[in-house]
């Protein structure tokens, strides 16, 4: 930014808008590198330098955004929904069928946890909205999005349709990360389906991968995921040994207290309650999964079994 020349790049709006996509990017950046303070100041730097410049509607659309991306990392799902609906009006202003589209996916998975059936229509339209020529990935993290609530929808015959039909697509995506997205979705809808064994293996491979990776909240969700499908094996000793063993991982990490608390609580509950069946457990998992989902950077936040 310190490099512009706004002679050479059409004026002083266009440098302010440029400063405020940058600003936008870098936001972005330091969210996914956990530095959410300095994320909040580069998205109001990004506001500020856009209502100076010429305010492109699809330039405010890409800050709300990054807003919202923001506001769901830290687990405000309602409020991300609600800034991602001003970037689709701004979308619509434009017309610009592209990037409605692409909106509507990030609404899908802003919601998707706590509302499959909601995110499947904002999948459906968004599918019908998108350029793969465009952007070939985003029909990728279209589908992707599609099987994975479908999953959550009870409805995994159809989310394995959606899998086998899309796999030629993961071909063109050999990076690691879509890999092992890909890995863990078909874990997830193998549980789903009820083979069990094969739902931990795949569970267990990828977990094996995220480990040396330092994305520590995917390895905690894959971690409970895998002991799910050992309970629902009736595996109940092989899933506690295995929760006894992830606890001093994370408490190596730099969690939060009640972080570490909401482990510990449900591995003493799960042990309370090995007797039952694993349909009467599912709940337990189901209130772990959101509580970390919601309360990740939330130091007030404690667990509650429900």
């Amino acid at each position: 930014m310190d490099l512009l020349d706004p002679k050479k790049i059409g004026g002083e709006a266009a440098a302010k808008d440029m400063r405020s996509k940058a600003f936008a990017l870098l936001a972005d950046c330091r969210r996914r590198a956990s530095d959410l303070d300095g994320a909040r100041r580069a998205i109001a730097e990004a506001w500020k330098w856009n209502q100076e410049g010429a305010g492109d509607p699809l330039d405010k659309a890409e800050i709300f955004r990054v807003d919202a991306a923001y506001a769901a990392t830290i687990g405000e799902f309602e409020t991300a929904e609600s800034i991602l609906e001003k970037a689709l009006a701004l979308c619509r202003v434009v017309a610009d069928a592209h990037y409605e589209g692409k909106t509507l996916i990030q609404m899908a998975q802003t919601v998707g946890y706590l509302n499959p059936e909601k995110a499947l229509g904002y999948i459906g339209r968004a599918l019908e909205l998108i350029s793969p020529v465009r952007e070939p990935r985003l029909e990728l993290c279209a589908q992707h999005a599609l099987a994975e609530f479908l999953t959550a929808a009870g409805r995994p015959q159809d989310a394995l349709g959606v899998l086998d039909h899309v796999r030629p697509l993961y071909q063109q995506f050999p990076d690691e990360r879509a890999q092992l997205r890909f890995c863990w979705l078909q874990g997830r809808v193998a549980h789903a389906l009820g083979s069990f064994a094969e739902a931990a293996a795949i569970l267990w491979q990828v977990r094996e991968e995220l480990f040396p990776r330092d994305q520590q909240r995917d390895f905690l969700m894959i971690s409970i995921d895998l002991a799910e499908a050992h309970v629902a094996a009736r595996e109940m000793a092989t899933a506690l040994s295995f929760l006894e063993e992830t606890t001093p991982i994370l408490a190596g990490w730099n969690l939060h207290r009640y972080a570490l608390a909401a482990w510990l609580t449900f591995q003493k509950a799960l042990e309370e309650r090995r007797d039952q069946k694993p349909a009467a457990l599912a709940p337990l998992f189901d209130n772990l999964r959101r509580y970390y989902r919601r309360s990740w950077y939330d130091p007030a936040a404690e667990f509650s079994l429900g």
